[in-house]
């Protein structure tokens, strides 16, 4: 069987590794980029159809053309966070790629001796020491370059069962969760390390026996966030996930981040094994 080739091309086109590598993380960037733009595509999608974006659409959606809408834009968003982690390990691996030398050339012909070693001179006496001269002036610090882009993102699930008031943030023991340039507790608050900008997403599972309205929102250091990060009121049937999701305006390092019921009434949440065991979730990562 033939071995693969590539076909002839003209010019030649050559490549060090590194410039490869650099290639590599320039086209991370671009995908990073348009992942970026498929997500505010996404927000505004939502803004449109309620009304927030331009004037309200006459006549307004119904509620069932709400829920789809909902799950077109999530299952959107759970694709684009599944890119971003295959975007950050490709990155990881092009960050951690030695780069090779090549192989040693031929060595080259020997060249001719030169002539006969003359007469050794007679040894001059040896000069005195000069004095030492005075130390210089230290210099002045140079300006500190910049910082390059730091990634920053946490995400935690829980399976619990609880009933969850307006003043407690929703718990996330008896799950898991994943943080980079981000601490958290191990029981319900997350604390962000890097500042920038930052996308969220937040659900929770209402049980089967509840009945709405309900809201889910994210709070800044115990502060509820506004627009679509906070789902105040946000009617749905029982045993459907209410979710919200947004951009941040720019966050400080240092601000705490966690879950809260922003309905009118506490919830219980319970896991609907037909849909998800989840009972509640919140993601979030740094976006610039």
């Amino acid at each position: 069987m033939s071995q693969p080739n590539l076909p002839n091309i003209t010019p030649n086109i050559s490549l060090t590794r590194e410039e490869a590598i650099n290639l590599i993380i320039s086209s991370i960037a671009m995908q990073e980029l348009g992942l970026a733009h498929i997500i505010n595509a996404e927000g505004e999608k939502m803004q449109f159809a309620l009304g927030t974006l331009t004037q309200s659409l006459s006549p307004p959606p119904t509620f069932e053309q709400i829920l789809e809408l909902n799950k077109s834009v999530q299952s959107t968003l759970q694709s684009a966070m599944e890119n971003e982690m295959m975007l950050k390990s490709k990155l990881d691996s092009a960050l951690k790629s030695p780069v090779l030398k090549g192989p040693t050339g031929p060595r080259g012909p020997t060249g001719p001796f030169g002539g006969s070693t003359g007469a050794t001179g007679s040894t001059g006496a040896t000069g005195s020491t000069g004095a030492t001269g005075s130390t210089g002036a230290t210099g002045s610090t140079g300006a500190t370059g910049p910082i390059g882009f730091l990634p920053a993102n946490g995400s935690a699930i829980t399976i619990l069962t609880q009933t969850v008031n307006q003043t407690s943030p929703i718990q996330f023991t008896n799950g898991n969760s994943i943080t980079e340039n981000v601490t958290f507790d191990g029981v319900d608050t997350f604390t962000i390390l890097v500042p920038g900008n930052y996308f969220f997403i937040g659900a929770m599972m209402p049980a089967n026996s509840q009945n709405g309205p309900f809201g889910v929102g994210v709070r800044f250091n115990g502060n509820l966030a506004s627009g679509s990060l906070n789902g105040a009121n946000y009617g749905t049937a029982p045993g459907q996930e209410v979710v919200c999701f947004g951009f941040s305006g720019p966050i400080p390092a240092g601000t705490t981040v966690a879950l809260y019921n922003t309905g009118t009434q506490p919830v219980l949440l319970a896991p609907d094994n037909q849909i998800s065991p989840v009972t509640a979730r919140l993601s979030f990562f740094r976006i610039s």
